[in-house]
């Protein structure tokens, strides 16, 4: 009850300031923050959230398990991070972002401008996967310059597509993101399971 209370605080200081900056963005995520936080949310809604190709739409650029895409493979995401830095890797994407997963920008010398994560790069060729998911190859001799943002492909405004008892309900879902359980045997032959050796 002690620690809640903390964390009341903690999050009311914050919003205050928020709202002292006068930015209604910043003032929207703290109050997302601070209910997916406090509140638990729905796992199976959120999962529907997840894979809903027109609301969060975060199978467009993550998988659970397979192949990454323009995002990072979401498998053991929960095991990485504590909640609140869960919660804020999706409000605040750009904040930190993944080694390997930052978006470049190529503009080519006919004028044209590529933006993706960069899937592979050799003298010859740079290939780009775009937040579509789609790969896009430039051949080195058509490229006029190459940059990298410090802005994530990830939007920083989910708060304005999600209520925030749904961005909970996703949270919720995120959560259970840790690292898949395998079964193995002992040397008897009895069947045990394998957990996560990375924790």
């Amino acid at each position: 009850l002690a620690l809640r209370w903390t964390n009341e605080a903690r999050f009311a200081a914050a919003q205050e300031t928020a709202k002292a900056s006068g930015n209604e963005e910043e003032i929207g995520r703290r109050e997302y923050l601070q209910y997916a936080f406090m509140n638990a949310g729905d796992v199976e809604r959120g999962k529907s959230l997840f894979n809903n190709k027109e609301r969060a739409q975060c199978d467009k650029c993550h998988m659970i398990n397979g192949m990454d895409k323009s995002g990072p493979n979401l498998d053991g995401i929960a095991d990485k991070y504590s909640w609140e830095q869960l919660l804020r890797q999706v409000l605040y994407p750009s904040e930190t972002i993944t080694r390997g997963f930052e978006q470049v920008k190529i503009r080519t010398h006919n004028g044209k401008v590529l933006a993706g994560r960069m899937e592979r790069s050799n003298e010859i060729q740079v290939k780009l996967v775009d937040a579509e998911g789609k790969v896009n190859s430039v051949n080195r001799s058509d490229i006029e310059e190459i940059s990298e943002s410090t802005v994530s492909f990830m939007p920083s405004d989910l708060q304005k597509s999600l209520t925030i008892v749904e961005f909970a309900d996703l949270m919720a879902y995120v959560k259970t993101l840790q690292l898949s359980k395998h079964d193995g045997f002992t040397d008897g032959g009895k069947k045990v399971a394998i957990g996560n050796l990375l924790r």
